[in-house]
């Protein structure tokens, strides 16, 4: 249970490397063709959510 537990721990970490490292971009080059001002909003919410995730200077 444990090892299961490391391997989903590292997986995550690195979806959140991914993001990092590729978020301006997308917002740049990819965001802009998603017509709905909302849904625009709604993704950069999400994963500037999923960035600050454990990040004590983003607590409420």
């Amino acid at each position: 249970y444990n090892s299961n537990m490391n391997k989903c721990r590292r997986y995550e970490e690195r979806k959140i490397i991914i993001l990092e490292n590729h978020f301006e971009k997308f917002k740049q080059y990819k965001l802009p063709s998603i017509k709905s001002k909302e849904m625009r909003q709604h993704i950069i919410n999400v994963i500037e959510k999923a960035l600050n995730c454990g990040n004590i200077e983003h607590a409420i």
